[in-house]
């Protein structure tokens, strides 16, 4: 199972480039799978087969055929969560090649695990993408338990809060950059993403050049979470990096909506490169640019007809203002260092200009529509 042919010609491969003898890797049915003596493949080799059988520590073949299907030389068991999964055969001169026996074992051995290790990591990673996919599509057709049992393997609880986000980063090579050199970057920032992630305990997997995550932090914690680490990646690596969180929820089945949240915000906000977005800070926004574009520019010029043109930029960005400050003149005149009765004047010109008082809240949600679509 765990010694492929695939995996033995990789260990050949790597051990005969430091190692002058003939090698055989043999399964544990007594069959050459990889050897860099190719009419040997396939073939029985019975010291192998006798040393698995009676699970020797090696089995010495003092002469050619002393043996069915054996050459002289060496044979030692490898070992894999202590089973004998195969043998690596040395041909040569048993007093030569014995110097070289235990070095071949273990480095066998090492290569094997460490390539079981990275399939291991290939299959969390699989199982974590299928998890998120399920979660934020609600593909909740399997029993609830299921579900509930493969967030408990992945550090999850089942009983909320639930929040998804999104992050995206550009994978362009920059103009006369090295694409490899670009390439071995943008794996390492993807592996240093998800490892921080995990240590947050935030579940993520990378797809389609963003990654997509849930946690069962607020979407308050994220942005403190995110905040740091995009400074952090971008100090680093020098790289900028998007974030859009979209609201919490109480429970799992609703991740699908806080998912179309944040990645309805990153969408909105295509043209920033750097950030962190919070889709209950856009919403208002994000739902009136959702109107046909004649109809804002009809509101528009309805609205602010009798304005100049430097008029109506002035007058938008007092608007977004007054909203930024719940209506507070107070507020308004700290925040952009202007005395309250300028701020009150501002109010009754443009009430003088638009018919429009933006004291009434009617007036004000219209001006600041208009205001949206200048």
């Amino acid at each position: 199972m765990y010694l492929t042919k695939a995996t033995a010609r990789e260990i050949i491969k790597e051990i005969s480039s430091v190692i002058d003898y003939d090698l055989n890797l043999i399964d544990n049915k007594g069959t050459i799978i990889a050897s860099t003596d190719e009419t040997r493949l396939n073939t029985y080799h019975e010291a192998a087969h006798l040393l698995v059988r009676d699970s020797l520590t090696e089995l010495i073949v003092q002469y050619d055929g002393q043996y069915e299907g054996c050459r002289k030389g060496i044979n030692l068991p490898i070992y894999f969560t202590s089973k004998i999964v195969g043998v690596i055969g040395i041909t040569g001169e048993p007093s030569d090649t014995i110097h070289y026996g235990q070095v071949i074992k273990k480095m066998t051995e090492m290569i094997l695990y460490e390539n079981y290790m990275v399939a291991q990591q290939g299959v969390d990673q699989q199982s974590i993408m299928l998890l998120i996919n399920d979660l934020i599509h609600g593909n909740f057709d399997l029993l609830y338990h299921d579900v509930e049992k493969r967030l408990k393997q992945h550090n999850l609880s089942t009983q909320g809060p639930f929040t998804a986000m999104v992050i995206r980063y550009s994978s362009a090579i920059p103009e006369g950059g090295n694409n490899e050199l670009y390439n071995a970057k943008q794996a390492i920032i993807k592996r240093t993403i998800s490892e921080q992630l995990a240590t947050k305990k935030i579940l993520s997997a990378f797809s389609h050049n963003q990654f997509i995550a849930v946690t069962n932090h607020s979407m308050e914690r994220l942005m403190d979470i995110m905040t740091n680490q995009i400074a952090e990646i971008e100090g680093r690596y020098g790289i900028s990096l998007l974030c859009s969180i979209g609201n919490t929820y109480a429970d799992y089945t609703d991740l699908q909506k806080s998912y179309s949240e944040a990645a309805a915000t990153i969408q909105y906000y295509s043209a920033y490169n750097s950030g962190v977005l919070v889709f209950s800070s856009i919403i208002l926004d994000f739902i009136l640019n959702q109107l046909p574009e004649i109809h804002k520019q009809n509101l528009c010029n309805q609205v602010f007809k009798n304005c100049t043109l430097d008029e109506i930029k002035e007058f938008s960005g007092f608007i977004r203002a007054y909203l930024k400050c719940s209506g507070s003149i107070h507020t308004i005149a700290e925040l952009y260092f202007i005395h309250k009765n300028t701020a009150q004047y501002k109010i009754n010109k443009i009430k003088k200009k638009t018919g429009l008082d933006m004291r009434n809240h009617q007036d004000f949600f219209v001006l600041y529509m208009a205001a949206c679509y200048v």
